[in-house]
């Protein structure tokens, strides 16, 4: 699994820089964030996360005099090789696990800025009202790669379907670390994009909230979500590392901890359900 994943990963780099990032991203240029510059270049995958950068973060940034560049990519593969080839200066669609574990196989230092609200994963049917229908040998859409398969398993753990080995890696984690199957599920592993339209075909599907968000189902749907999340899991604002101490990346951190970012959060009802910042406790 991790092969292919790196197989892939390595196909997305390689189509990137051929194309120059001209079809979803700004070349780099003298504009670039590197050091204090005002000019910031954003990246985003799918979810709602551009749109909550968009009402809730650009705002401020811009009355601090800030130019920011936002660019949307179809797929999240495309995001972190974009950073380490120059042509993103920040990233706002991962969690650390999943960066440190992509960073490795890239030979990229990115580092986390800060935490931000985060859409659940949920446990979803089409076929079912309850988790009380499941059956023996269902059939279970999970996601692909290691660490959304982690935050997947334990979804399913909390609600008494697996057991998995408390000791493996979250970088690494596959389900061969599935310990016990109570209902002999049958996983269909999937990108995390394809999850949503597998409902059609499986039994139940774990399915990421930025995808649920963004279509006509709710969050509050799913027969089980994610209550809490922990550092690796939460949301995450990411850089490289060489940015962390530069002014734009501090400003960016503070835009998202602002008590006014806060209160366009908590006061939109598209984000209710959602796992908010750590700090915001």
């Amino acid at each position: 699994m991790i092969k292919k994943r790196m197989l892939l990963l390595g196909t997305a780099l390689s189509a990137v820089l051929a194309l120059g990032l001209t079809a979803c991203a700004p070349a780099a240029n003298d504009d670039a964030a590197g050091g204090d510059s005002k000019t910031i270049r954003v990246g985003f995958g799918v979810g709602l996360y551009e749109q909550m950068f968009r009402d809730g973060i650009l705002p401020i940034l811009e009355d601090e005099g800030y130019d920011v560049k936002i660019t949307s990519f179809s797929q999240n593969l495309q995001l972190n090789p974009a950073m380490k080839e120059g042509s993103l200066d920040l990233t706002i669609f991962q969690n650390t696990s999943y960066m440190d574990s992509v960073g490795a196989e890239l030979g990229s230092d990115m580092s986390r800025l800060n935490f931000i609200p985060s859409a659940p994963q949920g446990l979803y049917s089409d076929k079912f009202k309850s988790l009380d229908d499941v059956k023996d040998g269902a059939t279970v859409t999970v996601p692909q790669d290691p660490a959304t398969l982690h935050r997947a398993m334990a979804l399913l753990e909390s609600i008494g379907w697996v057991k998995t080995n408390p000791d493996a890696d979250v970088a690494t984690f596959s389900l061969n670390d599935v310990t016990e199957n109570k209902y002999n599920l049958e996983w269909k592993s999937l990108d995390l994009a394809q999850a949503l339209t597998s409902l059609a075909d499986v039994d139940f599907a774990v399915i990421n909230g930025n995808y649920i968000t963004t279509s006509d189902r709710l969050i509050s749907s799913a027969l089980a979500v994610e209550k809490t999340m922990d550092e690796q899991t939460q949301l995450i604002t990411s850089v490289l590392t060489k940015d962390l101490d530069t002014d734009w990346a501090k400003d960016v951190a503070s835009a998202y901890d602002s008590q006014e970012f806060r209160e366009y959060v908590e006061g939109d009802d598209t984000y209710v359900g959602w796992v908010m910042p750590p700090n915001w406790k």
